[in-house]
């Protein structure tokens, strides 16, 4: 948790961390994604890219679930 960081620590980490995100969520795949089969074809897509978005992130399983709770409070 960033509690012991100061208030302008904490913004502009905060600030780093939105602008990675929108260039990830900018930026343009090479290639199209091949069309979904079904919907548990895609439910397993979506599963997958969370967890590779989550090991990408290098955080422990305790950080991530401090980082959920702390967002939806």
């Amino acid at each position: 948790m960033m509690l012991g960081l100061s208030i302008e620590e904490r913004v502009e980490a905060h600030l780093t961390e939105k602008a990675e995100l929108l260039a990830r969520l900018t930026a343009v795949p090479a290639k199209p994604a091949p069309a979904v089969e079904s919907y548990s074809e895609a439910c397993i897509e979506i599963a997958a890219a969370i967890k590779h978005a989550i090991r990408d992130c290098g955080k422990s399983r305790e950080q991530m679930v401090d980082a959920i709770n702390a967002y939806f409070g």
